[in-house]
């Protein structure tokens, strides 16, 4: 090996160091509240190194937002609070709309969701989480879901009048960005980090996906070594690895995802497998 990339191979390897140090430091206050706890009781994590130096920004990035997303949030313990009843719903920061034939769904900040049926008047919803909500979708008047930050999935089956919680993962410090259903039972949320889940009865159960065909050419050997030397770390690895995944379009039977990095691609095979477009 010569200087030079021994140099590089250092350099990741401190960088893995103090992102992996710095997410897990953050997942102990939001367990504890008490970062002196994990000072105190800590141990380091065994690190791996990479050899492509376009590892280095991309992962320095995607760790450092984790970092300011676990920091914004930090005092959200395990069970959520309710949304907040804001004083003028209909004037709230919303992030997605969608409908049925006879009422309009929003969804936003604080976990608030409103509805309308004539689109001046708005009615606030009930709602089990404070988490901002970034996408809604909605099949029929029973079955609607919505998700956001904290890997939130919510789903209401009452015109959008009341929301129950399917899944609230905050200590994954991973927003959920978009949600799409082909039927009312089969459905994906995907979202940051290569957040993708997918549910077969109607979200009751949500099935994370590890997408391999995003995995950049130069990472998949170093991935498939890890995954048979150290299990463990091979599972904290891919936790970051892919790019950020905004949004899902389902048309014709064909699956359409966009994300960060230039990324767009198609699925054939209901998000099985996909090919870059």
């Amino acid at each position: 090996m010569t200087s030079l990339s021994h140099s590089k191979t250092m350099s990741l390897r401190k960088v893995h160091f103090v992102a992996k140090v710095s997410v897990n430091l953050l997942t102990e206050i939001k367990k504890w509240l008490s970062p002196s706890h994990f000072i105190q009781h800590s141990r380091q994590i065994p690190l791996s190194s990479t050899t492509d130096v376009r590892v280095f920004s991309m992962k320095f990035n995607q760790y450092a937002f984790c970092l300011m997303a676990t920091f914004s949030s930090y005092e959200v313990l395990s069970a959520p609070s309710a949304s907040l009843q804001v004083a003028k719903p209909n004037s709230t920061l919303f992030t997605d709309i969608d409908s049925t034939d006879d009422q309009v769904v929003a969804v936003g900040k604080f976990g608030t969701i409103v509805t309308s049926t004539d689109g001046q008047n708005w009615r606030q919803a009930e709602v089990p989480v404070q988490s901002l909500l970034t996408a809604v979708t909605i099949k029929s008047d029973k079955a609607a879901w919505a998700c956001g930050h904290d890997a939130t999935i919510v789903h209401s089956s009452d015109n959008g009048k009341t929301w129950q919680l399917q899944q609230y993962l905050p200590e994954q410090g991973k927003p959920c960005l978009d949600i799409e259903f082909i039927d009312e039972n089969t459905g994906f949320a995907i979202g940051a980090y290569g957040m993708f889940y997918k549910t077969t009865n109607g979200g009751k159960t949500w099935q994370s996906q590890f997408i391999s065909d995003f995995v950049h050419p130069d990472d998949k050997e170093y991935l498939e070594e890890l995954k048979q030397d150290d299990p463990e770390a091979y599972q904290d690895e891919i936790k970051f690895i892919l790019p950020h995944f905004n949004r899902l379009l389902i048309k014709d039977r064909a699956f359409y995802l966009v994300g960060e990095m230039g990324l767009v691609a198609k699925s054939e095979d209901k998000g099985l497998t996909w090919k870059k477009i």
